[in-house]
């Protein structure tokens, strides 16, 4: 039993060297809001309400994308020059995206409104994998840091479980 316990003690102590809250990630979970709201603002028989509220969805995600990458690039000076044109082009697309989408809240029936609204979602999701793309590399050591976190905990809940049932080794 003691062996078991130092095995939970020691991976709950890795557990908390791996470090949470990571713009990374925050920035990865804001892009997955993004493609979640955007079809909704590109699909022709979308109501209102709903066009307004993914759009509420799809700029605060944004501005989660600018804010964190504004923290990848004190970490990571060398992406400035890449992320900043597209950092600012984003934010451009979801100011332009709020007048389309009121637009067409307004007025559910203009298909030249409802077009617009398609094409500068298109825009702005185009701008979100522009962006991913650069931080390929860190979004993937994210992943591979979450991945980390999910197996020990899984492991000591494992490990938790065994200790209960008390298995033995005879």
């Amino acid at each position: 039993a003691k062996s078991v316990s130092d095995a939970i003690r020691q991976l709950l102590m890795t557990a908390k060297t791996i470090p949470g809250d990571d713009p990374i990630e925050n920035l990865y979970s804001a892009s997955i809001d993004i493609f979640k709201h955007g079809p909704i603002l590109m699909s022709p028989n979308t109501e209102p309400q709903d066009i307004i509220s993914s759009y509420k969805q799809i700029a605060t995600a944004s501005s989660q994308i600018v804010n964190c990458s504004k923290l990848v690039i004190e970490s990571h000076p060398r992406l400035q020059a890449k992320l900043l044109p597209s950092l600012k082009n984003l934010a451009t697309q979801t100011r332009s995206l709020f007048a389309c989408a009121k637009s067409v809240a307004q007025n559910p029936n203009d298909k030249n409104a409802r077009n617009e609204l398609a094409q500068g979602t298109r825009g702005l999701l185009s701008s979100v994998n522009e962006i991913k793309s650069q931080l390929a590399k860190e979004m993937a050591i994210a992943a591979l840091r979450r991945q980390a976190i999910l197996t020990a905990s899984s492991t000591t809940g494992l490990i938790t479980t065994s200790s209960i049932v008390n298995i033995s080794d005879e």
